[in-house]
């Protein structure tokens, strides 16, 4: 706790974002709401909260994507899909 995690990961966002199409950050629920929705808020990241279907469709190019392991379970299917159309240029 507190070793700076959370910060180097959102340099490592800044340095990858124009390589890369999208970036998924995935944990555990609480972590991705109270954590990372706060930092990535609080440095006005662009990022999306993937909590339903309708969200998946949703992403746009060079957007962090926020997904808990339930929801990667529960829409994997479409997430794949996702994936693939975008030549799998995901961090």
């Amino acid at each position: 706790q507190g070793s700076g995690k959370s910060l180097c990961a959102i340099t490592w966002f800044r340095y990858f974002k124009l390589s890369v199409n999208n970036i998924f950050i995935l944990g555990p629920a609480i972590a991705i709401k109270l954590t990372w929705k706060k930092i990535l808020t609080r440095y006005k990241e662009n990022y999306i909260l993937i909590d339903s279907l309708e969200k998946v469709s949703q992403i746009k190019k060079h957007q962090i994507v926020l997904i808990s392991y339930d929801m990667l379970r529960k829409y994997e299917r479409h997430i794949k899909k996702f994936i693939k159309m975008k030549n799998q240029k995901i961090a």
